[in-house]
C-alpha cells in the first residue's frame, strides 16, 4: 500500500481492537478520505470492522461494527467493499449447508459523519 509503518500503527491504535488486521482499504467517501480496517480473530473466525478519518493530524474512528453475526467459523470470510457512499459487507455463496443460515450481506451509507445501516429493499 506504500503507507509508512508509523501510519499503520496510528490506524491500529485508532481502531481500538485487539484482533489482528485482516485487510485495510483506503477510499474516498463524500470527498473525505477514509481508512477501512477489517479484523479477524478467535477460533470462530469473528470479523469486526472500523472506518477512520483524519482529524486535527490524528486518526479518529468514525464507525465500527462487529458481533456474533460476523463469526464465520468454516464459512467463507466477509468481503468489505466501498461503492460511492455505500459500504457493503458480503459473504460469498457456499455449498456448505451449515453456511446457509449465516449472514449474507449488509449495506451501510455514509451520512457525512458515520455509516448508517441502509434501508432493506424487498
Amino acid at each position: 500500500m506504500s503507507v509508512p509503518t508509523e501510519t499503520v500503527k496510528q490506524w491500529q491504535g485508532a481502531s481500538n481492537a485487539l484482533d489482528r488486521i485482516d485487510r485495510i482499504k483506503i477510499g474516498t467517501v463524500g470527498k473525505q478520505q477514509l481508512v477501512f480496517i477489517q479484523r479477524m480473530g478467535g477460533t470462530m473466525r469473528c470479523f469486526s470492522f472500523s472506518a477512520l478519518k483524519k482529524s486535527d493530524n490524528a486518526w479518529k474512528q468514525v464507525w465500527e461494527d462487529g458481533g456474533d453475526e460476523y463469526c464465520m467459523m468454516k464459512c467463507p470470510g466477509i468481503e468489505m467493499n466501498i461503492f460511492g457512499s455505500r459500504l457493503v459487507l458480503e459473504v460469498p455463496k457456499s455449498s456448505d449447508p451449515d453456511c446457509r443460515e449465516m449472514f449474507q450481506r449488509k449495506e451501510f451509507f455514509w451520512d457525512g459523519k458515520t455509516f448508517r445501516p441502509a434501508a432493506i429493499h424487498p
